[in-house]
């Protein structure tokens, strides 16, 4: 990060390390940055006064469990500067408000191992129409699925039921605004988005597409009349657009897709029973005038690992070349094996440490419901943790497959783990 110039043109100087993240004070006079350290992991927060030079910047937190990063950004009210400590399955958040950078950070709850949470500012949005000031809090200490909980801004350690676990959906995130909130949620397998206005009945946007899924896209104003709503799939260019708080909706903008066809394509899913009351959802696109019948070739994907969701936004560089691939007479399918997050949290623990072999068993089952009378042959594909998953599957059933694309495959894990100096 390089502080530019002075009015006058003298220089402030360069901070080394400097890390993504940041939080403007509200009268933008001092900033709040992050420092990486050799390993490339976000350690500290610095605090720097504009119109000083860098070597009088004050060290705001730093943070030596290298199980921990960090990251920091500022509420979208504005009023909060909120440094969040990540690990793997647990972490802790500090406060600053942004009217005094200078105060000391306030700890919400102390980190604990198996306790995830998150913070969003949501002031006048507090429980059963409450106009209190407060924080909402998805967390899933006490629910394996989260749920979300109302933290008042006097004592954001105090938390109160604001909504609920229900266990049949996974509550990933609520942005707050000062027209409602909007909940992130996957139910059944598909990202939706939950709409809570302070006025007016509550509704759901579901994404229209089979193997398609909903986001809020960038929504930086807290005041904003209505919401940037992306709807992805894995058939059709993104649309994002307009959604007002009584749910009325404006086509904003279209990706543009020049030369296809797009009414040539179908996508379709498929539940694959692996064990009693267990099913893998499968996405399959293909174009129309190919049918399942047994004669097609089929590449499958697969990843299934740290609760990572295959939806249309993943990878998707490599989904934007599908039309070309389906084209030419190939079928293409996504597995969402158990160790992914498409099912919720249970769905990735029970593809998870001990139980990771079900990650394997699930994407060999796709394979041979694939194989039986829907396609000719299969390839498999994956990289990173879905590199292992390839590996695995050669590995244990080389008969289901007529060839393996394993990219930058995870394969020698232990030696990676015991390596501290890699910046994992």
């Amino acid at each position: 990060m390089v502080f530019r110039k002075r009015i006058d043109g003298s220089a402030l100087g360069q901070v080394a390390r400097s890390y993504y993240g940041g939080a403007w004070a509200a009268d933008s006079a001092s900033f709040l940055y992050t420092v990486h350290d050799d390993a490339w992991r976000p350690y500290q927060v610095w605090r720097h006064v504009l119109g000083t030079p860098v070597e009088s910047d004050t060290l705001v937190l730093q943070d030596d469990d290298d199980r921990m990063e960090i990251e920091l950004h500022a509420s979208r009210s504005g009023a909060w500067a909120v440094i969040s400590l990540v690990g793997r399955g647990f972490r802790e958040e500090h406060l600053v408000p942004t009217a005094d950078l200078g105060a000391a950070p306030r700890l919400v709850r102390a980190r604990e191992l198996g306790v995830e949470y998150e913070l969003e500012h949501a002031p006048g949005l507090g429980p059963r129409g409450s106009s209190a000031d407060g924080f909402l809090v998805v967390t899933d200490l006490g629910a394996e699925e989260f749920h979300v909980m109302w933290a008042p801004a006097e004592d954001p350690s105090a938390w109160t039921p604001y909504l609920r676990e229900d266990p049949a959906v996974r509550v990933l995130a609520a942005d707050a605004f000062a027209d409602g909130v909007v909940l992130t949620v996957r139910r059944d397998g598909v990202q939706q988005l939950d709409v809570r206005p302070r006025t007016g009945s509550p509704f759901s946007l579901r994404p229209p597409h089979e193997g398609g899924m909903m986001r809020l896209s960038r929504n930086d104003d807290w005041e904003q009349p209505s919401l940037l709503v992306a709807t992805e799939s894995f058939a059709a260019p993104t649309v994002w657009d307009d959604v007002a708080w009584d749910g009325a909706r404006t086509e904003r903008h279209r990706r543009e897709s020049i030369g296809t066809d797009l009414d040539a394509y179908v996508c379709e899913r498929l539940d694959v029973p692996v064990a009693e009351g267990i099913s893998v959802p499968v996405t399959i696109v293909r174009r129309r005038d190919v049918p399942l019948d047994g004669n097609a070739p089929c590449l499958l994907y697969g990843y299934g690992s740290y609760e990572v969701c295959c939806d249309p936004d993943f990878h998707e560089t490599g989904f934007r070349s599908l039309p070309s691939l389906l084209d030419r007479g190939v079928v293409f399918a996504v597995g969402h094996p158990r160790g992914g997050g498409e099912l919720g949290r249970r769905w990735w623990q029970d593809g998870h440490l001990a139980a990771k072999q079900n990650t394997f068993d699930d994407q060999a089952a796709v394979a041979e419901a694939l194989l039986d009378g829907r396609v000719r042959a299969v390839v498999t594909r994956g990289l990173s943790a879905g590199g292992l998953l390839q590996g695995a599957l050669y590995s244990q059933r080389p008969d289901l497959f007529a060839g393996v694309l394993a990219e930058v495959p995870f394969v020698d894990v232990v030696t990676t783990m015991l390596d501290a100096s890699l910046p994992l």
